[in-house]
């Protein structure tokens, strides 16, 4: 008889954190997933940058952000909201006028973090190409 109540307390002392790393992990691999879509898109969209034709174009450096901005609309993560005009962004950068940068920023909603599971505030993913 006293065999079936250690097992019960086993359970009791043990379950809560299995299921506290079963949470972790399962956040930490949203987080991740994110962060690799997100820096896809800005891969992508710098890319784009490359396949830009200097020859025909007489302003190739709005040609080129308006190339990486088309791509940053085309592979935008879905879990990026459209109509967050600070989530994403194209630019030429100010200190070398020959590069297109592009970003993707995501705040991390608070309810995913419950407990100890130890989280940035938001994922930020980068890339530049020369044109």
């Amino acid at each position: 008889m006293k065999q079936k109540g250690i097992v019960a307390l086993e359970f009791l002392l043990l379950f809560p954190i299995i299921i506290a790393l079963v949470y972790g992990a399962a956040v930490y691999g949203v987080v991740f997933s994110w962060q690799v879509q997100m820096q896809l898109a800005v891969d992508r969209s710098t890319a784009a940058v490359m396949h830009l034709d200097r020859s025909s174009t007489s302003d190739p450096e709005s040609s080129a952000l308006s190339l990486a901005k088309q791509a940053m609309e085309k592979f935008r993560p879905s879990f990026i909201d459209a109509e967050d005009e600070t989530a994403t962004r194209c630019f030429i950068e100010p200190e070398s006028d020959k590069f297109v940068k592009c970003e993707i920023t995501k705040l991390i909603d608070r309810s995913l973090k419950i407990g100890y599971v130890p989280l940035p505030d938001k994922l930020t993913a980068t890339a530049s190409v020369a044109y």
